[in-house]
This record gives structure tokens, sequence and C-alpha cells, in this order.
């Protein structure tokens, strides 16, 4: 489940999304004794000698805890891969490379990644870390707030989904939303004068999910103002 939230607007929206699983594969590396009569290779670098008397007194290591110690193993590896996925699917270009996509679909110009307002991003990011709250910062900034349930590596390429899916909503002519549906997280999205962003993503503590959150330098959804300037001028 995500939820999104956007500044100017209180109304959250809520979609339901079926959760992915991971298949762990378990892979079992077999030790082979160099000549089963007296050498056993320990390591690339170290041999030690047994003799078949030696062999006889040695204590193997029983299967079921080999087979635990080998899932123990996988597990942690699935969740190392699972962040470094994570990691790479969240950095600021993929957050810029994203918003572009959408406002160049509208013929709107670039955002570029900007440090002071990605450090206010993360800063409140941090501050959510604990609860996963939809609660806007009420910063200087323009803001954009994602929520997912805990189950998946939620991502930039969610939470730009779920904002920019809202242009359906947006109408054109009136500039305004459907009624009873949400359109300003689209909108801020691809407003013209918000030309620099920062955006952080959180796991939150206690499985309690993922959050995200974009900033926005100017901010935009400014009352009695369009995201578009070929819009404005229309309207003049």
């Amino acid at each position: 489940m995500l939820r999104t939230l956007c500044v100017k607007n209180n109304t959250q929206s809520r979609t339901l999304h079926s959760l992915s699983y991971l298949t762990i594969i378990y892979v079992e590396r077999e030790t082979a004794y160099k000549n089963p009569e007296h050498d056993l290779a320990l390591s690339h670098a170290s041999h030690i000698r047994i003799t078949n008397q030696d062999r006889s007194r040695m204590a193997f290591p029983k299967p079921t805890s080999r087979l635990a110690a080998l899932a123990a193993l996988a597990a942690a590896m699935a969740a190392a891969m699972m962040a470094a996925t994570a990691s790479a699917q969240n950095t600021p270009q993929d957050f810029v490379n994203l918003h572009n996509r959408a406002r160049a679909a509208d013929g709107v110009g670039p955002v570029a990644w900007d440090a002071r307002v990605a450090r206010y991003a993360q800063d409140y990011a941090a501050k959510r870390a604990g609860d996963c709250r939809l609660v806007h910062s009420g910063g200087p900034f323009g803001e954009n707030i994602f929520w997912g349930s805990a189950g998946r590596a939620w991502s930039a390429a969610d939470a730009l989904r779920s904002w920019v899916d809202e242009k359906r909503n947006y109408h054109l002519s009136s500039n305004t939303c459907d009624p009873g549906k949400v359109c300003g997280h689209y909108t801020q999205v691809v407003w013209r004068r918000s030309t620099r962003i920062g955006c952080a993503r959180v796991v939150c503590a206690d499985n309690r999910g993922v959050f995200i959150v974009c900033s926005y330098d100017p901010p935009g959804n400014v009352n009695g103002q369009r995201p578009f300037l070929t819009l404005d001028a229309a309207a003049k």
C-alpha cells in the first residue's frame, strides 16, 4: 500500500499495490578432500594433515546446523543486495531524471539538483524515519511526500509515478482538479518555476515502511497561478 501527500493539499490518496516477493536462492559450497586418505583443503593458502585415526575423532557439523548457517548467510546476502538495489534506484540523478521526464512531456523546462534544498529534504526525512507519518514539514519549499508500506523497497520511481499519475485528475482549461480528486502532486512536479529540487528516502523504524520527500524551490502550487507558462499566456 502506498500513500502520497502534497503540500497545498491535505487530501491523502491511497492506492493498493500487490507486494513483490523475493525468491532467495540458497547456494551450498561443497568442501572436497584433496586426498580421501590424507589431506583436507581448508583454504587457498593453508592445508592441514589429517590421518585416518584423526578423522574418526573429528566432529563435522550436523546437516541441520549447516543448513541453518547457509540460510542465514543467504538471507543476509539478499538483504544486502536489496539495499544496494534500493540505493541505486534512489540517487539524485534518478530523482532529477524522473522529474524532467514528466516535465518534458508537458513542454516544461528541466529541474536541477540543489544541495541546499536536498539538505532540507534529508533532514526532514530523518525526522520522519521514526514514524513514517505523512506530515508536511511546513518549511520554505514546495513539498511532495510519499509513504509505502513495509514489504517492498519503494523507490523514487514509485513516488514519482504516484504523483504524476494524478495528471488524469487535472484539467488544463480550468486549472483545477476533478471534484474529490488530488492533482497537486502532479502540478508541483511540473511547476515551471520550481527549477531546483532535493529529495530523500528513508526506511522507517519498526517495519513502518518507506518515506520519500521531494522539496522544490521556488515552491509551486501558488494560488491564482498555473503550472505551465503556455497556459498563463493563453489566459491573459
